[in-house]
């Protein structure tokens, strides 16, 4: 059962809810990049842009949800970031594409801010900063969205490559399986369980380094029940 969302409101058709727990977590990352860098701004602008990167990457998925023609039932924002939920019996490549819409939303971002940054020196400092927040944290989400771990769109990407060497499907159904000795949802769990327990030290070098400490873990019993056969990826 969903939490009770601090708001909602309605896009494209299909409803928007933000929970409290996503507003909380934008906040307590914009205050503590606040506190170990920059002007006292600078807070409030990574919690803003925080919030609209990872909004406007649910956007992406959203988007091309309906461009492949599956029906969106709801955008979330949670705690953990957010989600689109979408009818399914997709082909593979249709969900490949509704899945890469989202670090791709953040890619055209970054481009965008870099234009700005490049093109137009003569921009007001407050908003050259902002362009450079914007510019920073969505390639930093980028890069780690497509860390091949689930439930990160990496880790959905490369699945579904695994799924279209795997098998045959027409209309979303399988039609041919080829034999392997590992499934794909095994060998991406295997990944995830080897990234998970990588990412333990990263969090200290992030640290480090940036100053910020990342408040999440790769899900490494998930990912390891997925490397076992105890657990499948939904399609």
């Amino acid at each position: 059962m969903n939490p009770q969302p601090a708001f909602s409101f309605t896009l494209w058709g299909f409803p928007v809810y933000v929970e409290s727990a996503n507003l909380f977590l934008c906040g307590l990352i914009g205050l503590m990049a606040g506190a170990s860098s920059g002007p006292a701004i600078y807070g409030v602008f990574v919690a803003f842009v925080l919030f609209t990167s990872v909004f406007l990457h649910e956007c992406g998925h959203a988007w091309m949800a309906l461009r492949m023609g599956s029906r969106v039932i709801e955008m979330r924002m949670t705690g953990m970031g957010g989600y689109v939920r979408h009818s399914g019996g997709l082909s593979h490549p249709r969900a490949f594409m509704i899945t890469l819409a989202g670090p791709l939303a953040n890619l055209f971002i970054a481009i965008f801010m870099w234009i700005l940054l490049t093109k137009i020196p003569s921009l007001p400092p407050y908003v050259r900063l902002l362009a450079s927040v914007y510019f920073s944290w969505n390639i930093m989400l980028m890069v780690f969205n497509l860390l091949p771990v689930i439930p990160l769109d990496g880790g959905h990407l490369f699945h579904r490559l695994l799924m279209m060497f795997y098998s045959s499907s027409r209309n979303g159904r399988v039609v041919a399986t080829r034999n392997w000795f590992k499934t794909p949802d095994e060998i991406v769990g295997g990944i995830g369980v080897a990234f998970a327990i990588a990412w333990i030290p990263m969090v200290f070098l992030i640290y480090k380094y940036f100053g910020i400490l990342p408040l999440f873990m790769l899900p490494l019993q998930y990912n390891l029940a997925l490397a076992k056969g105890q657990a499948r990826i939904p399609l």
